[in-house]
């Protein structure tokens, strides 16, 4: 008895999920088709010449981790931008107090 519950649970399991399948097949496109590539292949886009200087203000002093991977981001986002956009990295009391950033970006200061 056992061994014929197991059976129909199997052929139960088999027909829906081949039955899903079956109907899921003409639902979607090919992996990787977009249709927007073609109406952006040939467009060309222009860059702004602008540089942009940014400042950021950190809680941590150098020599902490957290101001190493600060500085990190600085430098990556430099370098994706091409140079358009410098962000200008200050450790906590260069500009504001470490505990008062928040209130510094919240005034505009920074």
């Amino acid at each position: 008895m056992r061994k014929f519950l197991a059976l129909l649970f199997i052929f139960i399991f088999l027909i829906s999920f081949n039955g899903s399948l079956l109907m899921a097949k003409g639902k979607y496109k090919k992996f990787g088709v977009d249709e927007r590539h073609e109406l952006w292949k040939n467009k060309k886009f222009t860059t702004s010449k602008k540089v942009f200087h940014w400042r950021m203000v950190e809680t941590w002093t150098k020599g902490i981790l957290f101001h190493d991977v600060a500085q990190h981001f600085c430098d990556s986002v430099r370098a994706a931008s091409g140079g358009r956009l410098i962000i200008k990295l200050y450790q906590a009391g260069a500009l504001v107090p470490a505990f008062e950033v928040f209130d510094a970006v919240r005034k505009g200061v920074v």
